[in-house]
């Protein structure tokens, strides 16, 4: 959430966290509490299915925010990957050095490995979220902004404000009609 932060600012976000507070000198860290109180993730195990809702008064705000939560997850763990293979190749190279020196072609070509992971570690770093997710291809969809849904309170009393509209204009239909009851009684 830090991370979404530091990418989005917080001028942008300020509609959604408000004013971060203050703690400890760290706006970011608040504001990043703010945005996960608004972040939904679900996952379906049978599907290999992760959903990220985010809820926003700004759509396409919304929206923004969901795709960055979803880059920095792929972020971290192609960064997580990343130090894993450095990690292996670091020992690996220390292991070549002790038994063949630094002029060995094996050491060589471990070091040119190291060199590579680390450039590429530093490019995932400076990549925007954008660049990442299209670089997920097919496997990540991207969010789109939908409405969400009305609240069970507000469409009931929707219902009896329009009830108690349809009851009012019958009354006055009957009323001015002077339609009597009888005549519903014969009919009925």
């Amino acid at each position: 959430a830090r991370r979404v932060v530091q990418q989005l600012g917080l001028e942008r976000l300020s509609p959604d966290v408000g004013e971060a507070v203050e703690t400890r000198g760290d706006k970011n860290a608040s504001a990043a509490t703010k945005l996960l109180r608004r972040l939904w993730v679900t996952s379906d195990p049978r599907a290999y299915l992760i959903t990220v809702s985010f809820t926003s008064g700004d759509p396409k705000l919304a929206e923004l925010v969901a795709n960055t939560f979803v880059a920095e997850v792929l972020r971290s763990t192609k960064v997580q990957s990343l130090f894993q293979q450095r990690a292996y190749t670091q020992t690996k190279l220390s292991s070549q050095l002790a038994k063949f020196g630094g002029k060995h072609p094996k050491v060589a070509e471990l070091t040119s490995q190291l060199v590579s992971i680390n450039h590429s570690l530093e490019r995932l770093m400076e990549e925007s979220s954008g660049a990442i997710l299209l670089t997920a291809g097919e496997n990540v969809t991207k969010a789109i902004a939908a409405p969400s849904t009305p609240h069970p309170l507000r469409v009931v009393g929707l219902f009896l404000f329009v009830g108690i509209l349809i009851g009012t204009g019958v009354a006055l239909f009957l009323e001015r009609h002077k339609v009597s009851w009888a005549f519903f009684q014969r009919y009925a």
